[in-house]
Formats: structure tokens, C-alpha cells, sequence
């Protein structure tokens, strides 16, 4: 059986590498194809990958931590016949001079070193990753080769940073220096130079860097790119919660007994945006490049806050579900994204967002919209506030809604005309289940 390739994923169109989180697998086990092998992060998400067929895992070149290339080879499956320990892998004939056979972990090797094969004496009939080893601690410091084994990422960071790769401690397979020591090195030469005590400077107050890395880096980009492409205009509107309120309390119970979950203002809003958004649909729509796609269905992103960082699971065609139904999927999303255990279909699609930071006593606050999206509605807390009832000045509770829209796409009548539509129907909730 020919060896099958293990290799890094491109699991959505902006991925150029992804990390590899942990093996769950270990080198000489057998694998079934379709058998969890290993977790992977990318810049929204961590997976697990699946055997792309069965046999026995060899040749790892990728450890935990390492950053690779999309495309790039990370293991092999074997044959149980063919598979071996790696010292003891079948012999790759030299192409030409004294050379003898050679492992292809001692060929990988000796390549990322730039040594010449010919002159390793093996132990045994073929030189093997000891020898190499062996051969590179016998040379002297000053005739050790200088080209530093660092993934292609690293390589080119390194390049426009103006970084000496010798110069940086390797975490990749064989000590290879990747994009992540590139940028830890960065970070450490950053925080040294602030630390360089300098005569006219006030002194400078404790602190410790975080490097921007992983999910946060691409959450950094991606608003910034959507905020500096897309002009923003915010409506805000207040909502009196009165009757909703009552609605609530009645519901309660009853969603605790049919789902095991206690009933959330978010899951109220869910419905009452999807209704509202088959009302508007243009709100329910996607920009891309000239075109305006105009959705049927109302795929709902509900941005979820992570200790390091915010992902937006999707409720697809939220418009056709039941409250009870809204809530279940709601606890388990929201559930499964603080675990890191959401897998990526599930956070793509997004037709609209709603993020709602009320629980946290905010009691308005704007949003940036998740391209390719043209709006997303940002929710407060429902705080006590006056209100004018047959001339009389009341206090209510009142919900402020705040939608951000592209204006590219949206005018301000039009997203005045959507938030009128939620208006009326949380302040006549009953109306959500007519």
C-alpha cells in the first residue's frame, strides 16, 4: 500500500497555516480512516482533523505548536507491513556517488542541515537519524552549518523583521524556528527596548506584553478592514419592555420544563429579529464584490465574548423556529463556543448578527459589522427610564437597540423602518406567536 499523506488542512479561504494544537494519536499506532488524529487551531477555531485513510502514523514533523503551511505534509500512514520505528525505515538509495542507503528521516535531516550524506559514516548499513545527530554534535561550533531549519512563514517574517534565524530559539520539529518564535522574539525585543532606561523619559509603569496572535490578530483585521471599508451609520431606538416583562414571567416555566434551560432575553430577540429581518430583507443580505445577495433564509450569528477573543455561532433559518427550539440551540452554541469546541461550519454562513452585552449592564453601546454582512444590531441592558403615557411622564423599563448598517447597501430609512419592526413587536410580544 503507497503511504497516504497527512496533511495541514485549508479549512476556510483566508487560511494559510494552521497550528497543530496536539496529536491524539502517537507514532506507530494504528489508525482507522475518519478517526479523530489530531486537533488543529486556525485563526477562528480549533478542530479535529480525521485520518484521510488507515494505517499505522509515521513520520511526524509537526509537534504541538508548530505552525505549518497550508498543504505542507505532517505525517504518513503506512501499510502495517511497511510501517516501522523511524530508525528503521526501509533504505533511500543515494541518487549518486559513495553515498550509503539512508532512512528518510535521516535524508529530511540531513537536507534541512545542508550536510553531505557521503560523509556520515552509519553505526549500521544505513545512516539513520542517530548518525546525523551524532554527526552534527561531533562538528565544531564555527563548521556547523549556518542555514537554520525554520518553516517557509518563518523564514519570510524573518526576512521584512530584518531577524537573524540563528539568533532564535526553535520550537518546530528538529528544533525548526516557526512563525510563532518569529513573533515571540519580536515581542521580547519590543519589550526589552521600552525597558532601556533613557535619561529623558518618565519612568515607565510595570506591564507585561501579549503578543497579538491567533484568534485575536484576525479579529483585530478583520473589524478594522470592515470599519475602515464599510461607512457605518448607527440608529438607535428605545424599546419599553413592559409587556415583555409580563411575557417572560408567564414563559418562564413552561420553556424550563420542555428545554431544561432558563428563558434569555437573547433568545426572545433571536425571534423577534428573524421575524422582523423576513420584513426587511435587505437587511438579511451580503456584499460581495457588485452584487447585493438578498437571502430567504434568516441565518442568525449570535456573537458569543471568549476570555481571549469573540466568535459568532450561527442559528440557521432562525425565521421557522419555535422559542423553546431558539433556546436550546442558543444554551448549546453558546455552551460549546466557551468550551472551544464548535466545529467551523457552525460559525460560518451568518446572514445577520446580534450581539447583546446587556448581561454585563451596558446600557448602549455600537457594533462593527461582520463582513461580508450590512448590519448588526446591538443590544443593552433594560434599564428604568421615563416615558410619556396619556400625558404622563412614567418610568419604564426601556431596552435600547442600536443597528449599525452599511451604508453602502442600507439607507437610514431603511434601517429606521426595520427597527420600527422590532419595536412593534417587542413591545407587543404576542404577536411573535401569531
Amino acid at each position: 500500500m503507497k503511504p497516504i499523506e497527512v496533511i495541514m488542512p485549508k479549512m476556510e479561504m483566508a487560511q494559510d497555516t494552521g497550528t497543530v494544537v496536539r496529536w491524539l494519536k502517537a507514532e506507530g499506532d494504528s489508525v482507522q480512516k475518519g478517526e479523530p488524529l489530531l486537533e488543529v487551531e486556525t485563526d477562528k477555531v480549533t478542530v479535529e482533523v480525521e485520518a484521510p485513510g488507515s494505517g499505522i502514523l509515521s513520520g511526524v514533523t509537526a509537534q504541538a505548536g508548530a505552525e505549518v503551511p497550508v498543504g505542507q505534509v505532517i505525517a504518513r500512514l503506512l501499510a502495517p507491513e511497511a510501517a516501522a520505528p523511524a530508525e528503521t525505515e526501509p533504505p533511500v538509495e543515494a541518487a549518486s556517488g559513495p553515498t550509503p542507503a539512508v532512512t528518510p528521516v535521516a535524508q529530511r535531516m540531513a537536507a534541512a542541515h545542508q550536510l553531505d550524506l557521503g560523509r556520515i559514516a552509519p553505526a549500521g548499513r544505513r545512516v539513520t537519524k542517530a548518525d546525523v545527530s551524532a554527526h552534527l554534535a561531533r562538528q565544531p561550533d564555527e563548521r556547523k552549518p549556518r542555514l537554520r531549519p525554520a518553516s517557509p512563514l518563518a523564514r519570510r517574517l524573518a526576512h521584512e523583521e530584518g531577524l537573524d534565524l540563528a539568533g532564535i530559539n526553535g520550537s518546530g520539529p528538529e528544533g525548526a524556528v516557526v512563525a510563532a518564535d518569529i513573533r515571540a522574539a519580536l515581542a521580547a525585543a519590543a519589550k526589552a527596548e521600552t525597558m532601556v532606561e533613557k535619561p529623558e523619559a518618565a519612568p515607565v509603569e510595570g506591564y507585561r506584553v501579549i503578543p497579538l496572535r491567533s484568534m485575536r490578530k484576525v479579529i483585530a483585521g478583520r473589524l478594522q478592514q470592515s470599519y475602515q471599508n464599510a461607512p457605518h451609520i448607527s440608529l438607535t431606538l428605545p424599546v419599553d419592555m413592559t409587556e415583555m416583562e409580563r411575557l417572560m414571567a408567564h414563559l418562564a416555566e413552561p420553556v424550563r420544563q420542555e428545554t431544561g434551560k432558563e428563558l434569555t432575553l437573547t433568545a426572545i430577540l433571536a425571534q423577534a429579529v428573524a421575524l422582523a429581518l423576513t420584513r426587511h430583507p435587505r437587511l438579511n443580505s451580503h456584499l460581495v464584490g457588485e452584487e447585493i445577495r438578498e437571502f430567504e433564509q434568516v441565518h442568525l450569528g449570535i456573537a458569543v465574548a471568549l476570555e481571549d477573543g469573540l466568535v459568532v455561532p450561527v442559528i440557521r433559518s432562525a425565521q421557522s423556529k419555535r422559542l423553546a427550539a431558539l433556546q436550546i440551540e442558543l444554551s448549546d452554541l453558546a455552551g460549546r463556543a466557551r468550551a472551544n469546541k464548535l466545529a467551523l461550519p457552525e460559525l460560518k454562513g451568518s446572514t445577520f448578527t446580534l450581539s447583546n452585552l446587556g448581561m454585563y449592564g451596558i446600557e448602549q453601546f455600537t457594533a462593527i459589522i461582520n463582513p461580508p454582512e450590512v448590519g448588526i444590531l446591538a443590544v443593552g441592558a433594560i434599564m428604568p427610564g421615563p416615558k410619556e403615557v396619556g400625558g404622563q411622564l412614567v418610568m419604564r423599563p426601556l431596552l435600547r437597540l442600536t443597528l449599525m448598517v452599511d451604508h453602502r447597501v442600507i439607507d437610514g430609512a431603511v434601517g429606521a423602518q426595520f427597527l420600527a419592526t422590532l419595536k412593534g413587536l417587542l413591545e407587543n410580544p404576542y404577536r411573535l406567536i401569531l
